[in-house]
C-alpha cells in the first residue's frame, strides 16, 4: 500500500477547517471574546434571559457603576448581584404584549473567561404575540458595543445586532419583523 501523505494532509486539513467552522458557527455567538460582544438570549419556553459576556465585561461594567472598585486589590464579582439587576433593567427594556418585563437574577458564572448572568423573566405573559424591545446595554463602556440579542422562542428564533445607532426593535411571533 502506498501512502499519498500530500493527500492525506489535504484531507485531514479539510476535516480540521469543517469542524473549526462547526464549532465556531455553534459556539460563536454564544460565547463573547471581545469584551464590547455581549449576547442576550432571551427563552420564551423557560422564561429566561441569559447573558454571556467576558469577565472583563462585568469588572468594566463595576467600574463604571462605582469608581471606588478600581482602587481595589480584588474585587468579588458574586458580591454585585443587585447591582446587575438595576443596571440591566435600567438599560433593557423588554415589553411583551405591551406590558414591561422585569428582570430577577437567578444565577451567575462570573469567574470564567466566559461570564454568564441568568435572569429570570417577571411579568412574562403566558402568549408571546409581539415583543418589543430596547438593549442600551455597555454603550456607555464601550466605543463600539455589540448587543448580541437572540429570541428563543416556541415557534422559532429571531435574532438582531444592537449597536450606539441601533438599540431598539419590535417584532410579531407570527415571524413578521418591524424595526423601530
Amino acid at each position: 500500500m502506498i501512502l499519498d501523505f500530500n493527500s492525506d494532509m489535504n484531507l485531514l486539513k479539510q476535516q480540521f477547517f469543517v469542524l473549526l467552522v462547526m464549532v465556531v458557527g455553534v459556539v460563536g455567538p454564544l460565547a463573547a471574546h471581545n469584551p464590547g460582544e455581549i449576547s442576550y438570549v432571551f427563552q420564551q419556553k423557560t422564561k429566561t434571559l441569559t447573558i454571556h459576556c467576558t469577565t472583563k465585561s462585568i469588572i468594566d461594567l463595576l467600574q463604571h457603576l462605582d469608581p471606588e472598585t478600581k482602587k481595589l486589590s480584588t474585587i468579588k464579582l458574586e458580591n454585585y448581584q443587585e447591582e446587575y439587576v438595576d443596571y440591566f433593567n435600567d438599560n433593557i427594556e423588554l415589553c411583551i404584549n405591551g406590558e414591561r418585563v422585569e428582570l430577577v437574577i437567578v444565577n451567575s458564572n462570573l469567574d470564567r473567561h466566559d461570564a454568564t448572568l441568568e435572569f429570570n423573566l417577571l411579568g412574562d405573559p403566558k402568549t408571546w404575540e409581539e415583543v418589543e424591545i430596547t438593549v442600551n446595554s455597555f454603550t456607555e463602556i464601550y466605543r463600539k458595543p455589540y448587543n448580541f440579542v437572540k429570541f428563543e422562542l416556541d415557534h422559532g428564533t429571531q435574532k438582531f445586532l444592537f449597536n450606539k445607532n441601533s438599540k431598539k426593535v419590535s417584532f410579531l411571533i407570527n415571524n413578521s419583523l418591524s424595526g423601530l
